[in-house]
């Protein structure tokens, strides 16, 4: 080809559409702007439990993945679904594949055994690693739902539709207590539902912690009611559970994971091993029981909201 920079153009452009549109086309991810926000939320939503594995994070510079991980044709998303949470039960398994918990997991422990104050088994600088390494993979919950973006109705050129939202815990805490205000009615109501307005400060330049408030939009004084006209009736809901409930390959995150995790992970995994062949059968019932209680990874009290360009579904 003779202008290949033209070409590297389009063929980016291409990606960069793929990432943040359905098969059709439509850009169908909503992302909450700075400062102030108009949205319908209609139906229910489906709660996932989310890592961020980017190498660009605000809680720690501690890398899990190369930045190669994150280019070429199987490039890792840089959130992903946490495998030990079960979107459908709303509740962690026993057991779980996640390699991101795993991680967590290790990192807990080093520290619970390794107090301040009490003879250290590690140094100072390996005690402020593996606590990066627990806050790097703690989980959080995000809050997937269908809206109406009253500001940006559409998903295509000429075309308005739902969008898919994500809330962090601040936000859906919020909502929880308009719904409760509005009993016996129904925020998302088709018929009697609110327009919400979301507010977003913080982020950006200011350094300061986004923060989210959100409230029912008024109208002369009163609760705006907005029922959906026949048009926005007619308008497809995605199916959040079939978009938003994919789960990363775990083979192919330990294929991309760092090697001194996955070192880290096989040593565990050979001590381990030794300390059962050293009681004979292994952990006891009671023990194995314990080690079933929690295999998920701690939850961070971070409020951020996922955005468009983070989100991989």
């Amino acid at each position: 080809m003779s202008n290949i920079r033209e070409h590297l153009k389009k063929v980016r452009e291409k990606q960069s559409q793929k990432r943040t549109t359905n098969n059709r086309g439509e850009n169908i991810w909503h992302s909450w702007k700075a400062s102030s926000n108009k949205a319908r939320f209609v139906g229910d939503f489906i709660l996932t439990k989310t890592h961020y594995i980017g190498n660009n994070s605000k809680i720690s510079n501690l890398a899990l993945f190369e930045d190669a991980a994150f280019q070429g044709e199987n490039r890792l998303s840089v959130v992903i679904n946490c495998a030990n949470w079960d979107i459908e039960k709303e509740e962690y398994k026993k057991n779980g594949p996640c390699l991101v918990c795993k991680l967590n997991k290790i990192a807990r422990e080093v520290l619970k055994s390794n107090q301040p104050g009490e003879e250290d088994t590690i140094t100072s600088e390996m005690r402020k690693e593996f606590a990066d390494l627990k806050a790097r993979t703690d989980n959080r919950s995000a809050y997937r739902w269908n809206i109406l973006d009253r500001d940006n109705p559409d998903v295509a050129e000429g075309k308005a539709g739902f969008k898919i939202t994500s809330l962090g815990q601040e936000l859906f805490d919020q909502l929880s207590a308009i719904h409760d205000g509005y009993a016996p009615n129904d925020f998302t109501s088709v018929d009697l539902g609110l327009d919400i307005s979301v507010k977003r400060t913080g982020g950006g330049d200011s350094k300061e912690r986004v923060k989210y408030s959100a409230q029912p939009a008024m109208l002369d004084g009163k609760l705006c009611v907005t029922p959906l006209s026949d048009e926005e009736k007619a308008y497809e809901q995605h199916v959040l559970l079939g978009i938003c409930g994919r789960q990363a390959d775990q083979e192919l995150l330990v294929s991309k994971l760092l090697e001194k995790w996955t070192s880290l992970i096989e040593a565990v995994k050979q001590n381990e091993s030794a300390a059962a062949t050293a009681n004979n059968a292994g952990p006891s019932d009671d023990k194995k029981a314990d080690s079933d209680e929690t295999p998920e990874a701690t939850e961070s009290t971070d409020t951020k909201e996922a955005t468009a360009e983070e989100d991989p579904f």
